[in-house]
Formats: C-alpha cells, structure tokens, sequence
C-alpha cells in the first residue's frame, strides 16, 4: 500500500523580490508622519479650546456671585435702616432707603461702603477694579488687582408695585464687568426690586 501525501501551496509563501518587504518607502513614512502630526494637532487644539471654555466659565462663574454679593449689601443697608428703627433720636424718622441714593456708584463688600457718584452704566469706563485680598475677599482697598469691576444702579421714585407710591420701591441693578483674554468685553447684570414691606 502506498500513501499519498498532500501539501497545501499555501504552506509554502513565495515572494517574486524579497527586497520588496524589507523596508517602508519614503512615501508611506510621510503619510505616517502626516497622520500622526493631524492628530498631535486636533488633540492640542481640542485641549487649548477646552481650557479656554473653562477659564470663561470661572470667569462667569465669579461675576455672577458678585453681582449676588453686591445685591444682598444693598438689602443689608436697607435691613440695618429697619433695625434702626422709624424715629431718630433728633425726632426725625429714619428713611428705609437711607444710604441708597439714586444713581450709579460702587459698592464695597469690606465695609458696605458705597463711592462713586456720577458713574453711568459704562463699567468698563467707570468702575473701579476690584482687588483681591489675602482672605479671598473682593473690595476695593488693599490686595491684588482683579479683572472683575462692579457698580451698583439704584432707581428711586418709581411705582414698580402699582401700588400709587414710589416711596416704597427701589429699582436696583448691580453690573459687573470684565474682559477677558484677547480683550473681549463681558458683564453680568443683576436687577431686583425692593420694597419697604415692613
């Protein structure tokens, strides 16, 4: 008995020119290079746009909270102005709106200070810069120059509740402001109505 033995072409791999397989040639190591650079860009791009996004956002992030900030020191005056009570001791009764002159001024946190008169709503213009200090506070004496500004806009004499009497209403607006990198102008502006509900 004899036996037959088969073996497969594709056991055996031929090559027509060896130095075909041995190396890349110069025009795929340039697509490579290529492909590899159009990557390492996109991504560097990707990431450079990314933190430009947030570096606004915690820019926007900050104005608001100051825009809040400014707007609960002007309702602490008028909450210290009730505190005082309605008659002074010379007799006189006590304005709940004293110290919240209409008008555009700034406002401090340190020390509830309001300056400024005679500002328009320009804060770029017109505001002064806030500084920060070593305790993280935002005022205007002592620390850091920031980008931030912020005015305060008081509105007197106005009827906002349709009640007849502008005597109890106040119109006020804090606006803060800054630019950002590459000189682009941004605010925030925080409007409500006080009323003297006591």
């Amino acid at each position: 008995m004899k036996h037959i033995t088969y073996i497969s072409k594709s056991c055996f791999l031929k090559t027509k020119n060896p130095k075909a397989n041995r190396s890349f040639t110069l025009l795929e190591v340039a697509v490579a290079i290529a492909l590899i650079a159009v990557g390492i860009y996109a991504t560097m791009a990707l990431a450079g746009s990314s933190f430009r996004v947030m570096d606004r956002q915690k820019n926007k992030s900050i104005a608001i909270a100051l825009a809040k900030e400014g707007m609960e020191i002007i309702r602490n005056i008028r909450d210290e102005n009730w505190l005082i009570g309605k008659t002074l001791e010379d007799g006189s009764i006590n304005d709940w709106r004293d110290g919240l002159n209409e008008g555009i001024r700034d406002i401090d946190y340190k020390n509830h200070k309001i300056s400024g008169a005679g500002a328009t709503e320009d804060c770029e213009n017109d505001g002064q810069v806030l500084k920060l200090d070593s305790n993280d506070s935002y005022q205007h004496e002592n620390g850091d120059d920031t980008i931030f500004k912020r005015l305060m806009a008081i509105s007197r004499n106005e009827d906002l509740d349709g009640n007849d009497n502008a005597n109890n209403d106040l119109l006020v607006k804090v606006i803060v402001c800054w630019t950002e990198r590459g000189g682009e102008q941004k605010e925030v502006i925080l409007e409500d109505h006080l009323y003297n509900w006591k």
